[in-house]
């Protein structure tokens, strides 16, 4: 009988031990995720360099912005001019999920940022001047900087 309540005890305390053990995994975890989160457009969650074409095949220039630093065009901000027809974006959207087409002629949305102030987002400023970002890859940064050089 004594046998049986020691045996019961132990059995209690190792599962005990395992609940905190896969507690503390769990945080781990957690915490690494969070420190996964973008830096800027121009690195990868895991903090290598992002590098993206445009849809036409030019690089993308990931230190242009639309829209004031930390924030998006609005999705819900964004309106087409009247007699435009709103069509999905193929490709990686990076915030711009749709463009405005009339007779074979595609042009930006009217959009608003996500900033406090509500800026309208400035086209001329997108990474891709004429089309939008297609691909991108995550490389090391003597990559990056090796085809920036040549």
């Amino acid at each position: 009988m004594l046998r049986m309540w020691l045996a019961i005890i132990l059995w209690f305390s190792v599962l005990s031990d395992a609940r905190q053990l896969h507690r503390r995994q769990r945080s781990e975890v957690t915490t690494t995720q969070r420190s996964l989160k973008n830096l800027d457009s121009q690195h990868c969650r895991d903090g290598r360099w992002r590098n993206c074409t445009c849809n036409d095949g030019t690089p993308a220039n990931l230190t242009q912005n639309p829209c004031p630093a930390g924030s998006r065009p609005y999705r819900a901000g964004c309106k087409c001019p009247d007699g435009y027809k709103e069509v999905a974006v193929t490709g990686r959207t990076h915030g711009l999920h749709q463009v405005c087409t009339k007779e074979g002629v595609m042009i930006r949305p009217d959009c608003t940022c996500t900033d406090q102030a509500g800026t309208r987002a400035d086209w001329t400023r997108h990474p891709c001047k004429e089309g939008h970002v297609n691909k991108c890859t995550c490389t090391k940064e003597s990559q990056v900087k090796l085809t920036m050089l040549t």
